[in-house]
């Protein structure tokens, strides 16, 4: 093989990479657009939500960022609203809900007043409990 063939083999397998790290990046930002996040709720779809500040959480039985989510969600003192995607699946439809855990901090008309996809950082609820005005203690 001459250096010439070596040189263009070099550029095309340089220009393979190039083709398929472009396309990878743009797949990962079409799967993260799909995760909608609502801006309200219908109280009546989680129990009433009758109290000022409350947090719901869809979840699937086997995600362990799910539980990992539940434990933080349990340490705050606002009630919790845990809705399994698996046995409720036409909530996370109704809602938009693509991907588990997501977690919304709502107020007691349906409002959401902070919502997150994925993993959970506490200090992401002790933030939006407040911003609304709610002890996280």
């Amino acid at each position: 093989m001459s250096w010439l063939h070596l040189v263009l083999l070099a550029a095309a397998a340089a220009a393979a990479v190039l083709l398929v790290r472009t396309l990878d990046k743009k797949n990962r930002r079409e799967i993260v657009a799909v995760y909608g996040m609502p801006t309200s709720v219908a109280p009546d779809d989680f129990g009433g939500l009758e109290t000022p500040v409350s947090i719901i959480l869809f979840t699937h039985a086997d995600c362990r960022a799910c539980s990992a989510a539940k434990r933080i969600c349990q340490t705050f003192s606002v009630p919790m609203v845990e809705v399994d995607g698996r046995e409720n699946q036409a909530v996370l439809d109704r809602y938009g809900i693509d991907g588990v855990p997501t977690t919304l901090v709502v107020d007691a008309g349906g409002t959401v007043l902070a919502g997150w996809v994925g993993p959970l950082v506490p200090r992401q609820i002790e933030e939006a409990l407040a911003d609304a005005g709610v002890s996280s203690g």
